[in-house]
């Protein structure tokens, strides 16, 4: 009987020992630490979530974190997606984050991010580890969560070379340069790498502009749109919004011929609110732009003097940088006589006119630094008289030149015969008149 109750006992034993070692082995897997959970994990929601100084809030959510005591959490960071040998990095507890048994809060800092733009999650807890997460992009995205509220300028002129860069204001623009994509619909497109840009940050990214590429390829007036190179939609183009490029090109000019000195309006599209570093030619010569008229339409020159007339090209120049060829030019005529008030029996103090064409105005030679004068030659003996158009008593205009006859020395026995010729600058008149005292 004995012998009955002992082997009762034992096997009661066996019985408690084993439910208690089944029931430690248990807590034993109940502790271990899961992730289920990772978030923001699509580019989309990392863009946006990413704070001021470019550190992200990582949240984790599983089960068996325990304490921050006794816990840490570690990033395997990528240099790629195609990498394979991570970097273990311990996190910190984001700012004013938690950790709880369900729940952690951790910062994944600007510069982790950069250098590791790719990676997995896992937590240490109560001496074991958890399983890996799977991997994530960190870095860059396609931006298509991100908002644009403003782009400046909003508007780019050809050849203004002082609009070298573009500035996008927004949000949701992560940290991590991408390679973005300057493009039109007419066939346009220029490549802006990631190493090009001048800054990036989760709300500004600025980058050069291409604009002596842009001026030699665009003919027109047209919208250019920004998107990354990465974007899997060719038509994904609101990205990163768009600005308006026009070209700088001259359509008309007016008058199309005359003297030096005279104003000449140009007419156009793409010169800017202010002449900044643009200039503009008559042949080989640049042209003094008239104070105030500069529009982003048309601007006022001053046709410079030149050695001899004939047709002039009209080009613009930044910096040494020329507009494709225009096909305008300004015909610069020399001085031409069509009459005179008094042909024979002058005397000293005469009032005499000249009429004809292409004098120019006094006030227009004057702005340029050339004068007028009249030549008035002797055929008998080669002497000549001078008349400046600034001397007193005399009127000289565009189409006439109004003067006093001046005292010539003279042979009352014979009557003399004068030649007139009018220079202009360094133009002389293509004819001249002969008068008789």
């Amino acid at each position: 009987m004995n012998k009955i109750i002992t082997l009762c006992l034992l096997i009661i034993c066996v019985i408690v020992t084993g439910c208690g070692n089944s029931a430690g082995s248990s807590n034993s897997l109940n502790n271990t630490p899961v992730i289920y959970n990772v978030t923001p994990s699509d580019s989309s929601s990392i863009a946006q979530s990413v704070d001021s100084n470019g550190n992200l809030n990582i949240t984790l959510t599983g089960v068996n974190f325990g304490s921050s005591e006794h816990g840490r959490v570690y990033y395997n960071g990528y240099t790629s997606e195609t990498s394979s040998n991570p970097q273990s990095i311990p996190l910190t507890l984001y700012y004013g984050g938690s950790w709880t048994d369900n729940s952690i809060s951790v910062n994944l800092v600007k510069s982790t991010r950069e250098t590791y733009p790719n990676g997995s999650f896992y937590v240490v807890a109560n001496g074991q580890q958890s399983p890996v997460t799977p991997r994530y992009n960190f870095g860059s995205g396609n931006l298509s969560g991100s908002s644009v509220t403003s782009i400046q300028p909003s508007v780019v002129y050809g050849y203004n070379t002082e609009q070298n860069y573009i500035a996008i204001e927004g949000n949701g623009f992560g940290i991590t340069p991408q390679d973005l994509l300057i493009f039109n619909y007419n066939g346009y497109s220029k490549t802006i790498t990631k190493d090009q840009i001048y800054n990036w940050t989760n709300t500004r990214i600025v980058l050069p502009l291409p604009i002596s590429d842009m001026a030699n390829s665009i003919t027109s007036n047209t919208t250019l749109y920004i998107r990354p190179v990465s974007s899997s939609s060719y038509y994904n183009y609101n990205s990163l919004g768009s600005f308006e490029f026009k070209t700088s090109q001259i359509t008309y000019i007016s008058p199309a011929e005359g003297s030096i000195g005279k104003v000449l309006t140009v007419t156009g599209q793409g010169f800017g609110s202010t002449q900044s570093n643009m200039y503009i030619y008559i042949g080989d010569s640049y042209a003094n732009v008239v104070s105030g008229s500069w529009t982003e339409n048309s601007f006022q020159v001053r046709v410079p003097s030149f050695t001899s007339a004939g047709s002039k090209s009209i080009r613009l120049r930044v910096n040494g940088n020329e507009l494709s060829t225009t096909n305008f030019s300004y015909e610069v005529k020399a001085p031409m006589f069509y009459s005179i008030s008094k042909y024979a029996d002058l005397s000293e103090g005469d009032n005499v006119t000249i009429y004809g064409s292409y004098f120019g105005n006094k006030e227009d030679l004057q702005a340029i630094y050339q004068t007028g004068r009249i030549e008035i030659t002797d055929t008998n003996n080669n002497s000549t008289n001078v008349i400046s158009m600034t001397d007193a008593n005399v009127t000289w205009t565009d189409n006439s030149i109004n003067f006093l006859w001046p005292k010539i020395s003279s042979n009352l026995l014979s009557t003399k015969t004068f030649n007139i010729k009018v220079i202009v600058g360094s133009l002389a008149s293509s004819n001249s008149i002969n008068v008789t005292d």
